[in-house]
């Protein structure tokens, strides 16, 4: 046997479930995963086809997490070890394809590493009798797709991973590019019928048990490039969405239900083009919408099918896309894409259906098979995510965001981008010593219009704009700490070892611990002009029981680079892009439940008294 039994894969990992009432795991699961999707990418998107953020079918979930992605052996991840953490539940290194082969010390590393199949998601439902099927817009036997239907030590193995499709795992359905140097003729060795158009596709019959539709020739051609004439391809091949239609169709008819993954691959393939590639951006944002058509048709079967869970994620973020000014339906957006590069930034979870209230707050890409199968939960409490930014959603502080450099003569609300990188200190205040200091303040989060007093925080994200590499190459992680002390807009940092009136500074007297907190959150080397996040969900807890007690003052945090050199930080209230954005979501108790909340506060007055 190739796999381990189903129970010891629902001991993957280890996350904290609410304890409430419980529902049987759902019948069918469809996890669509865009490839290299990342927040900004959904944002741009709506901008230009819908003027507004939250309107494409997988926003309308009813659940929503952010999700962390670390591969075994390194902050950034690749497909292949995202892919498989998706599927097994475990970490593995990059390049790897479900198998246990793990360098790194995350406790979620696959260990032993011995190079054993991982089972995965769609292994567990056919071993449970129910149909199984791969979706992507990549040619087949690309990483995402050959880590819930293979088990290879390297992704480049194509023949391995085609030889486990094949003749061990055999998902019921296989939709995509053909892979370059595989004839169809395989396929139907195997037992598949075989389609290479739109027409042929539709034609398929559920009585056939196993399907292969294979396209073209490696990956499919962007939307936006059809949309545009520049490419025929769509005119006889399918698109995701009607791909995804006829697998639903094709499983559906196995009456102990499916499990579905469908890949989204185009928005990383765009993210990987020149930072100033023809239609880079453009094709980004067409693959989004093509993705919500895909879910739209998942939902379309949910809603006569209950039992059904719907998944949407990512594996990582590709290209450092910003979404800049929003310019209106139609208009394409002021949107940035930093590099070429995949990078750690965390990526959002939409969830739909049985056990999608698992799916709240910080998940690990390692959680996702899990929750996906084990016992659902009762439904919860809607979660609310609120925005703070300067000019978003009407926010306005009393001071609005705040920004300050090391130097005393940078200003809160400077109007030029404001530099953190030690060696290229404009000021040459800290000359290769001290790591430099940025601070972020925001204003007016808790009360009337903001986040209620009775909230419950789930998690909450500080995005931050990194500048470009400094000048040495170096690099060095950046570590956000929650200050101890108040400073408001007439602060300065001061930089001669002494507290002055509500400064504060590292090198003060005293020791770091009386000004700053311990580092609340460590980002890994971020990658030049992309989004780097932080979470403060630690910060906004503590600021909100303070407001209950009373105190309404609101501190700020300091970002540090934990090398002398290295990294730029800019920032500026005078350029939208560059305003650092908060994302707070909370959950309200329902009335009764405040009210006897307020009870209990009374009762619990009167006795202190």
């Amino acid at each position: 046997m190739r796999f381990a039994p189903i129970r010891s894969f629902l001991a993957v990992s280890v996350f904290a479930i609410p304890s409430l009432a419980i529902a049987g795991p759902p019948k069918n699961v469809i996890m669509f995963v865009g490839d290299g999707m990342g927040h900004e990418h959904i944002k741009a998107a709506g901008y230009y086809f819908n003027g507004a953020v939250g309107q494409f079918s997988f926003e309308q979930l009813d659940h929503f997490a952010w999700m962390e992605h670390n591969a075994s052996n390194g902050d950034v991840t690749d497909s292949a070890a995202s892919g498989t953490a998706l599927a097994t539940g475990f970490k593995v290194n990059n390049d790897v394809v479900s198998v246990a082969l793990a360098s790194g010390p995350d406790p979620r590393s696959a260990t032993p590493s011995d190079g054993r199949d991982l089972p995965t998601i769609l292994e567990q439902f056919k071993l449970s009798g129910c149909s199984t099927g791969v979706v992507t817009n990549s040619f087949v036997t690309d990483a995402t797709p050959a880590a819930f239907a293979a088990h290879v030590p390297t992704r480049g193995f194509t023949n391995g991973i085609l030889s486990d499709m094949l003749t061990q795992v055999r998902p019921n359905v296989i939709f995509g590019g053909r892979t370059t140097g595989v004839g169809t003729a395989t396929f139907s060795q195997f037992g598949y019928a075989v389609a290479t158009d739109r027409q042929q596709m539709q034609a398929f019959s559920p009585a056939s048990t196993h399907a292969a539709a294979l396209f073209g020739s490696g990956e499919m051609a962007f939307a936006y490039d059809y949309s545009v004439g520049s490419t025929s391809y769509y005119d006889t091949n399918p698109f995701l969405h009607e791909m995804t239609d006829k697998a639903i169709d094709q499983l559906s008819a196995n009456p102990n239900g499916f499990f579905l993954m469908v890949e989204s691959d185009l928005t990383d393939a765009a993210g990987h083009l020149p930072v100033a590639g023809s239609q880079k951006i453009e094709r980004s944002i067409f693959e989004v919408r093509e993705l919500s058509r895909a879910v739209q048709r998942a939902i379309d079967f949910a809603a006569t099918n209950p039992d059904t869970l719907i998944i949407v994620t990512s594996d990582h973020e590709t290209g450092g896309i910003t979404a800049g000014q929003n310019n209106g339906a139609g208009m394409w957006p002021g949107t940035q894409s930093g590099d070429t590069r995949h990078n750690a930034t965390w990526v959002p979870t939409y969830a739909s259906g049985p056990n999608a209230g698992h799916f709240r707050g910080l998940i690990d890409n390692t959680d996702v098979p899990r929750l996906a199968v084990t016992a659902a939960i009762a439904p919860s409490l809607p979660i609310t995510v609120r925005s703070f930014q300067q000019g978003l959603n009407g926010y306005a502080g009393t001071t609005d965001t705040q920004l300050q450099a090391a130097t005393p003569d940078q200003t809160f609300g400077a109007a030029i981008l404001l530099n953190a990188d030690a060696d290229e200190d404009p000021d040459n205040t800290f000359p290769n010593a001290a790591p430099v200091q940025l601070a972020i303040r925001f204003d007016d989060l808790f009360g009337a219009g903001s986040i209620p007093a009775e909230a419950t925080i789930v998690n909450a994200k500080l995005s931050f704009f990194t500048g470009s590499e400094s000048s040495d190459g170096t690099t060095g992680r950046l570590a956000i700490h929650r200050l101890l002390t108040d400073f408001d807009d007439t602060t300065t940092w001061n930089t001669a070892g002494n507290v002055s009136g509500t400064g504060f500074s590292l090198n003060a007297a005293g020791t770091d611990a009386d000004y700053l907190a311990a580092a609340e959150y460590v980002f890994p080397s971020p990658t030049g002009n992309a989004v780097a996040d932080f979470d403060v969900t630690a910060s906004i807890a503590a600021w909100l029981a303070a407001h209950r007690d009373g105190i309404d003052t609101n501190f700020g945090w300091v970002i540090l680079n934990n090398a002398t050199n290295g990294w730029a930080l800019n920032s500026s209230e005078a350029q939208q892009l560059a305003r650092p954005t908060l994302e707070v979501s909370y959950t309200v108790p329902e009335p009764s439940a405040i009210a006897s909340l307020a009870l209990l506060l009374t009762a619990g007055l009167r006795r202190g008294r």
